[in-house]
């Protein structure tokens, strides 16, 4: 009993010591919410086999964040504007402003809720490296069905100066690092306008509606909730054509595939095993799905107050 004890003990210290790690690292981040920087950074993600590196140049000032993508970048010219709930991303190559919503929980919330939602655990790390010559905090998430993160959030600012991710295998599928950052920063306030005359300004209903439209069905909706919509894909495979349309409420990430043709449930289920949950159905001769972290009683109620 007394050893049973011990090991006990042990678990719960231990259990305590990882809720106060990630306790220290959610309270950095609330406070570099505040924050004003300007800064580049390095960063990468895989694409299929590939993998796309360029570089951005960052302008923050509290929930304002304006990203500029430079000469040499396979983004070039592309600038992104986030003030208040509103999103606005400049294309030069189809001289349009795409308007979306913000996600609207906080990017510190993001980043550790969905990893919260598996098995594992935040841990610190001992570094003694520096990122862009400012003292960091490294987190480490490992443990999780989804594979491990790493960020490195200055110690003083509670910025996120740099975040890998890895997936099941440790292969990195996405990363950022600055390279250089000066805080405070003074601003005009102009930064965070986005004013180009001759372009065409596109909301994300408008994007719904024609892409429902160029596949012959009616816009997807969630009707109740609190979902708002996010963003709208169009996908082309040999399975056919698909709608996916993504809705946020809160923390809480709702993914609806629509097709005219019948979608693969247990394809579907293989894709999202370890990732989330999944619910199929059909409606008005449209093939539908969920894919959700939310439970599946909770997908079947959203499905009921979907319209397609």
């Amino acid at each position: 009993m007394k050893v049973r004890g011990v090991v006990l003990l042990a678990a719960v210290a231990a259990g305590s010591l990882a809720t106060a790690q990630q306790s220290l690292m959610e309270t950095l981040l609330e406070k570099g919410k505040e924050a004003r920087y300007a800064g580049v950074r390095d960063v990468s993600f895989r694409r299929g086999d590939k993998t796309v590196t360029f570089q951005e140049r960052i302008i923050r000032s509290g929930s304002s964040l304006r990203i500029e993508h430079p000469p040499g970048s396979p983004f070039a010219g592309q600038i992104i504007v986030e003030t208040g709930s509103m999103r606005r991303h400049y294309l030069p190559d189809q001289k349009i402003i795409r308007e979306l919503p913000r996600a609207t929980a906080s990017f510190g919330r993001e980043l550790v809720d969905p990893f919260n939602r598996r098995r594992g655990e935040w841990q610190e790390a001992k570094v003694s490296e520096q990122v862009a010559g400012r003292s960091v905090r490294r987190f480490e998430h490992t443990g999780s069905t989804l594979g491990s993160v790493a960020v490195e959030i200055d110690s003083e600012a509670g910025v996120i100066l740099a975040r890998e991710i890895k997936d099941r295998q440790g292969a990195v599928i996405g990363s950022f690092r600055f390279r250089a950052i000066k805080m405070n920063p003074s601003l005009r306030g102009s930064e965070f306008r986005l004013n180009i005359p001759g372009v065409k300004v596109v909301r994300i209903h408008d994007e719904l509606k024609a892409a429902a439209a160029e596949l012959g069905m009616k816009p997807i909706r969630i009707r109740a909730g609190g979902f708002e919509l996010m963003s709208v894909r169009k996908i082309d495979s040999e399975a056919g054509k698909a709608l996916l349309v993504q809705f946020m409420r809160n923390t809480d990430r709702v993914t609806v595939v629509a097709s005219k043709k019948e979608l693969d449930g247990k394809t579907l289920r293989a894709l999202v095993r370890g990732r989330g949950n999944l619910h199929v159905w059909k409606k008005d001769g449209v093939s539908l799905a969920i894919i959700s972290s939310l439970p599946e009683s909770s997908l079947k109620w959203i499905a009921d107050r979907v319209s397609a």
